[in-house]
């Protein structure tokens, strides 16, 4: 099997034109160089470069495996970099699934956190609703969940309160409703908006409309095609532009409204879903 050295030597010698040159960049002799490429074309039984007296030419069979040596180095220095980082306790992957409902701005802002303190770690986010968000971490799809109740819950399901969810309902201008009256009781009869599958709370109806994103319902909202009950911070914007009425619905208690940082128990040493408590933990307190 070719070593790492033969591979370094080979690429640097192919990229620069002559083994003087490799030496220089690989800091070696330019006759460990040479040795080092020679060996590798014995092994390989393959001329990689003509030798000329005054240059070197890689060959036509050179060309063909220089693309595939240069991923097999890139790849080893990836995994130098992982061991590196799993030696100083920095995380290399972290997978989070965002429900519906907190998918916003201030979960935006806590992931650009996390990453300024794990530059180098692949961050996956993935948005649905919290059920589902929750069955991928039992699946083992997710390491972690910013998720609202209700979910299947388990003896390995960790769950961590976050923050109140204020709610609101919105519904299109164009109904002038009666600030006097309950919403739910003016809307029982019309279109209700919800995210796609979610299943955080009962429809008031069976008239519904389901869409994929806040501003999708939002804009189906302003256009008159139904109303919707959405996190009050979803619909800040859309208020100040004026778009849309908004009654807000006092704030309710238990879990049904708290946003919650859920992982399996197995992870609970996990130094990303540690820092990523730690970073929603104190955003929520500078509400």
């Amino acid at each position: 099997m070719n070593s790492l050295a033969q591979l370094q030597a080979f690429v640097a010698t192919a990229e620069l034109g002559s083994f003087k040159q490799a030496a220089i960049k690989l800091k070696k002799r330019a006759s460990t160089i040479a040795e080092l490429v020679a060996s590798l074309e014995a092994e390989k039984q393959v001329q990689l470069f003509v030798r000329n007296t005054r240059q070197l030419q890689i060959t036509e069979n050179g060309t063909q495996i220089l693309s595939g040596a240069k991923a097999v180095l890139k790849e080893a220095q990836r995994f130098s970099i992982a061991v590196e980082h799993i030696n100083q306790g920095q995380p290399i992957q972290f997978r989070i699934g965002i429900g519906s409902l907190m998918a916003g701005l201030d979960v935006t802002q806590s992931l650009n956190k996390l990453k300024l303190q794990f530059p180098s770690m692949a961050l996956e986010v993935l948005v649905a609703d919290s059920a589902q968000v929750v069955e991928w971490i039992h699946q083992g799809e997710l390491d972690a969940g910013i998720v609202v109740a209700p979910f299947e819950t388990s003896p390995a399901l960790v769950t961590k309160a976050l923050y109140p969810i204020q709610r609101a309902i919105i519904a299109p201008k164009s109904w002038a409703l009666n600030n006097e009256v309950a919403p739910e009781q003016q809307l029982v009869e019309r279109r209700q908006i919800m995210f796609t599958g979610d299943r955080s709370e009962r429809a008031a109806n069976t008239r519904i409309t389901q869409a994929n994103s806040s501003q999708d319902i939002i804009g189906m909202v302003a256009d008159g095609q139904g109303w919707a009950k959405l996190p009050l911070k979803l619909v800040q914007n859309s208020i100040i532009a004026k778009q849309i009425s908004v009654f807000v619905l006092p704030q309710a208690t238990g879990d049904m409204e708290q946003a919650q940082l859920a992982f399996l128990s197995d992870n609970a040493q996990s130094t990303a879903i540690q820092k990523m408590h730690e970073i929603l933990t104190d955003s929520a307190a500078k509400v």
